[in-house]
């Protein structure tokens, strides 16, 4: 039976010496659960840099995404090429604000990953944060990429059902 879990996962963004400095994550463990679970990790960003730093929305075109991610073995995510992991991490929300980011996890294999926040200030700048992803799993199993769509969906309708609800937007 496929298990779901959720977690938010808070970060800062404050400026050092002129430059964006982000803490708050070295790495994200995700545990190992059985055979066929998945998590929504969400990245909730605190801003105190005065920037008005938000994620990138979701985007078909990876140079333009809010989140990459790779295998550990490829170093950090720093383009485009390479930074995706369809059906093992994916971007699936972006919060109205864009002040969080929700990602699915389908948590199929053990594997450590080196993913990338990105974010842009109001001025249009990007900045990155990039912390690392550890799979404990390894059971195999998983769901389908329909399975996997119709979760995308329901939390993307789900989000903006929550956001309206707590903000009257």
């Amino acid at each position: 039976m496929t298990k779901v879990k959720t977690r938010a996962v808070g970060f800062k963004a404050k400026m050092k010496s002129g430059v964006v400095d982000f803490s708050g994550i070295t790495k994200v463990d995700v545990s190992n659960d059985n055979s066929g679970d998945y998590h929504f990790i969400t990245f909730v960003l605190d801003d105190k840099t005065n920037l008005g730093l938000r994620f990138r929305p979701i985007t078909s075109v990876l140079a333009d995404s809010p989140f990459w991610i790779q295998p550990i073995a490829m170093g950090c995510p720093t383009n485009p090429a390479g930074a995706a992991m369809p059906g093992v991490v994916e971007p699936i929300f972006i919060s109205p604000d864009a002040t969080e980011l929700t990602v699915i996890n389908y948590n199929a294999k053990i594997e450590e990953m080196y993913f990338a926040l990105r974010m842009v200030d109001s001025s249009g700048n990007g900045h990155d944060y990039d912390p690392i992803m550890n799979n404990q799993n390894g059971g195999g199993g998983g769901i389908s990429l329909a399975e996997a769509a119709t979760i995308g969906i329901g939390v993307a309708a789900f989000g903006a059902i929550l956001y309206t609800s707590m903000y009257g937007g």
